[in-house]
């Protein structure tokens, strides 16, 4: 059975599914980031949306949440160890987020994903997010969570 929590990971848990989860990312994340430096810094500054199942850290979405003026969150990361996927997780921890959004006030959500990662982005456009631009290989994605008047 999965339960979900937010924000009661450690920094070890965080490493710990980031290295289990590295080569399900596209590029892989140790391309991209030092895991260790990612994984202080979601846990440093991040909320995180978490999914485990009998002590086990198996799904992972951080989000920053500390812009001001409660524009909008930023998603750094959507991961779910193999083993978990087609689980409905990712959508589960998806859903999470966004009510967190929705219940302090945040305009939008936002996230990055690199344009051949296939099933993240089936994953966000399913759960209407919008493709807002582009840089470089990636996609900026959002999603409008509380409408101003």
């Amino acid at each position: 059975m999965i339960q979900y929590t937010i924000g009661l990971a450690t920094y070890s848990d965080i490493r710990t599914h980031l290295e289990a989860c590295k080569n399900n990312f596209v590029p892989p994340l140790q391309n991209t980031v030092d895991i260790d430096c990612y994984a202080e810094k979601i846990k440093a500054k991040s909320i995180t949306f978490e999914a485990w199942q009998n002590g086990h850290l198996a799904g992972l979405i951080a989000a920053y949440f500390n812009d001001p003026g409660k524009e909008f969150g930023f998603i750094t990361n959507v991961s779910v160890e193999s083993g978990f996927a087609g689980k409905g997780i990712a959508s589960t921890l998806l859903n999470n987020a966004v009510k967190y959004a929705q219940e302090n006030g945040f305009s939008e959500i936002k996230l990055k994903v690199h344009a051949r990662n296939a099933l993240a982005i089936r994953l966000y456009t399913r759960h209407a997010f919008t493709q807002s631009g582009t840089e470089e290989d990636y996609l900026l994605y959002r999603l409008m969570v509380n409408q101003q008047n």
